[in-house]
């Protein structure tokens, strides 16, 4: 049972550190973006 436990365990821990690093990726994409295109607002918001 202690190993079935450390392995549940070992999946939670795994779990956590893959869904900040998606997080962190996700955040990153969109601040990436909005820097990219933070230039190009005066240029689209006549489109808009």
């Amino acid at each position: 049972m202690e190993l079935k436990y450390k392995g549940k365990a070992l999946w939670k821990i795994t779990g956590i550190v893959w869904l900040l690093v998606a997080l962190l990726n996700l955040g990153l994409m969109l601040f990436l973006f909005n820097g990219f295109f933070g230039g190009f607002e005066l240029l689209l918001t006549p489109l808009l």
